[in-house]
């Protein structure tokens, strides 16, 4: 993503949440185009369909606040667990986008679902568990 010139905050970030002392401590979450880029559909998913586990979606609800340092951070308000992924957008259709997303707390566990990967084809990955290396040829039809 770097590479490419990308926000990362598009794909995962640092949110700050209260824990049971009262204080600020961050928390990554991980957004829906982290699990729709080609490398993690490739890597964690294997090229094939997802489809959210059920209570793996998430909707958080966060404000900007200006930190001592004269950073921006956003603070987690409220964090709803939804059993299915449309539930989740049905939320945010009824209550609003801005300030809210859907979020995912396992970087190997989809809150979307994910169409299989097509025009590539699995042909090895490396024997070590998990494995280092998958590989997968172009076939060129979908």
């Amino acid at each position: 993503m770097a590479w490419a010139g990308k926000d990362i905050t598009r794909y995962w970030e640092s949110f700050l949440t209260r824990g049971a002392d009262g204080r600020l401590g961050p928390t990554t979450l991980f957004h829906a185009e982290y699990y729709r880029t080609l490398a993690v559909r490739l890597y964690v998913f294997g090229g094939m369909a997802a489809v959210p586990q059920q209570d793996t979606t998430y909707v958080v609800t966060y404000a900007e606040r200006s930190m001592p340092d004269g950073t921006r951070a956003k603070e987690i308000l409220e964090s709803r667990r939804f059993k299915t992924y449309e539930a989740a957008v049905a939320y945010l259709d009824r209550f609003g986008h801005t300030g809210r997303a859907i979020v995912g707390l396992d970087p190997k566990q989809t809150p979307v679902p994910l169409d299989p990967v097509t025009r590539l084809r699995f042909i090895h990955e490396s024997s070590n568990s998990p494995p280092a290396v998958r590989i997968f040829e172009y076939t060129g039809r979908r």
